[in-house]
């Protein structure tokens, strides 16, 4: 199959296509289906965190440029 130019991979023709939210549209209300909680973290974890920050926690003020390969000993690192 040969690839398509991009007038070809066009639904709709340009300027004319679906609103940008169809409910609202029509005046109909959107369902939520997902509420945040107040919190992600528990009390007993807040807790835990206090306790073992010295060990397990990283203080930063955010001016100094973190070397983490003296950090974590070289070792490969993963941030997400």
């Amino acid at each position: 199959m040969p690839p398509r130019t991009r007038a070809q991979g066009r639904m709709f023709v340009e300027g004319v296509g679906p609103a940008a939210d169809p409910s609202r549209a029509l005046g109909e209300r959107r369902i939520k289906s997902f509420t945040p909680r107040r919190s992600r973290v528990t009390t007993a974890q807040a807790e835990h965190l206090r306790q073992h920050w010295s060990r397990w926690g990283l203080d930063v003020d955010g001016r100094d440029v973190l070397d983490l390969k003296t950090l974590f000993d070289g070792l490969p690192v993963v941030l997400e």
